[in-house]
């Protein structure tokens, strides 16, 4: 999928600008996670399939994803694949082993790239709703913007092309706000960062599904996507005196989830120069624990690998962008 792809190497030119005492901290601090089954704890301490996908993602920014690493991950993702998971765990898990896949270690995940085909079909189509998104859970009754994001950008990423160009557009087009920004849920009338992040990314998405449709002639002609321009401005303005991204208007502090995803999206937009560089890299620098890894704010007592995920790929990014 374009929108992921254009990330992962933006990711990859910025790397050699993470300072290598950042670099060897988060590595020995994610090396040290790792359980014995495979997995990457959550905050609890139990592996868990979404916290793998960002310990391994977290470690690929290192350098430091080894062999031996992805083994062991190999191993705990045939165990947890063969069971029963929520959809953002599935998401997760598929990430895992397309993000090993890639760097060609474990032959034996290849095997899986049919059977999760076979169970993204089953997971993700009660999900589905009317206005061609997807809902968080079977039991939500409206599709969620950042749901949609993950369950198309996954389909894609599997090749299971079946989604309507037309329909996500128009969902795109209701979710903007005055602002700018973009809301989570069709009723929800204050934007926020995150869902604002994802309808950018989605909206790359819909091209993509676009250009490749037999239809392609007329559905450029015919979609009508939202103008990204106002999104742009509207994540700029979310920058604290922190120099975090809140996750909205609503929101008085800064957080590192927002952070990333923001300047991800600000970055897709051409639109960094908004941003305060120096600042922002600041409130990133001042969120990482002796240990190596990164709290979600400076209301986080806690570090973990998802948190960890994001603040390196900020600084990967900020690099990037300088």
């Amino acid at each position: 999928m374009f929108a992921l792809t254009e990330l992962k190497d933006r990711l990859a030119s910025g790397r050699a600008g993470l300072p290598e005492e950042i670099r060897s901290r988060a590595a020995s601090y994610l090396r040290a996670l790792q359980q014995p089954d495979g997995g990457f704890p959550n905050r609890q301490g139990s592996s868990d399939p979404y916290y793998t996908a960002f310990g391994l993602g977290a470690l690929a920014l290192t350098g430091e994803l080894d062999e031996a690493v992805s083994a062991r991950a190999a191993t705990f993702l045939q165990h947890r694949l063969r069971q029963p998971a929520l959809p953002v765990e599935f998401v997760a898990a598929a990430a895992s082993v397309l993000i090993l896949q890639a760097i060609g270690v474990d032959a034996r995940l290849a095997s899986l790239s049919a059977d999760l085909r076979e169970q993204a079909v089953a997971v993700f189509a009660p999900l589905r709703r009317p206005d061609g998104g997807y809902a968080k859970n079977a039991n939500s009754r409206a599709s969620s913007t950042y749901h949609t994001f993950l369950v198309v950008s996954c389909k894609q990423l599997l090749g299971i092309a079946d989604d309507e160009p037309r329909l996500l557009a128009a969902l795109l087009c209701s979710r903007q706000r005055p602002d700018g920004g973009f809301v989570e849920v069709p009723d929800a009338r204050s934007s926020g960062v995150n869902p604002t992040a994802a309808a950018v990314a989605l909206t790359r998405v819909v091209q993509t599904l676009t250009w490749s449709s037999a239809e392609s002639d007329v559905l450029a002609q015919e979609l009508s996507l939202p103008p990204l321009e106002p999104a742009a401005r509207y994540l700029a303005a979310m920058q604290t005196p922190e120099g975090g991204l809140r996750a909205s208007a609503l929101v008085p502090v800064a957080d590192l989830l927002s952070t990333f995803t923001g300047l991800v999206a600000l970055g897709s937009l051409a639109s960094v120069a908004l941003i305060d560089h120096q600042a922002m890299q600041r409130y990133v620098a001042s969120l990482e624990v002796a240990s190596g890894g990164f709290r979600g704010g400076s209301w986080d007592a806690q570090a973990d690998c998802e948190y960890t995920f994001y603040g390196l790929g900020t600084l990967v990014l900020l690099h990037g962008a300088s």
